[in-house]
């Protein structure tokens, strides 16, 4: 009786697999750079200012309003991604199975400016819980 099982599903497999495409994928790829630790150490909270933070770190990957102040983010990621896709036709119908995984969390550091633009607070992790939520901007007025 397994003889009969194991020979019917290696039919079924080599039937489906006759039919059927199998494709699949791999990425990797680097997303910006992790700053020089040293840099990052160089700033301290309540003495530098925006215009330190660029100079040692150079341009952030997001620039937020945060209240009166601002916050700038720095992120990297090196990512691997995975990605298999299976079409079989069965009877009168195309199925379609696709799998892809990946990497979604992107580690970085933000850095918090108050309104004369000095450094408040640093914080690291992932970028997503990090980042302030994103404001109306303010309306600026042209001084006469």
């Amino acid at each position: 009786m397994r003889k009969v099982r194991a020979s019917f599903a290696y039919a079924l497999l080599l039937g489906l697999g006759l039919s059927s495409c199998l494709s699949g994928e791999y990425d990797q790829f680097r997303t910006y750079q992790l700053p020089p630790a040293q840099q990052v150490e160089a700033l301290v909270v309540g003495q530098s200012n925006l215009g330190d933070a660029v100079q040692r770190l150079g341009a952030p990957v997001f620039v937020i309003e945060n209240g009166d102040g601002v916050a700038l983010a720095y992120g990297w990621r090196n990512a691997r991604r995975w990605n298999v896709t299976l079409s079989a036709p069965i009877q009168d119908v195309d199925a379609n199975f696709s799998f892809t995984a990946r990497d979604a969390h992107t580690p970085g550091l933000v850095l918090f400016f108050d309104p004369a633009w000095t450094l408040t607070r640093m914080e690291s992790g992932h970028l997503g819980p990090l980042l302030p939520r994103a404001q109306r901007p303010r309306l600026v007025e042209a001084a006469e």
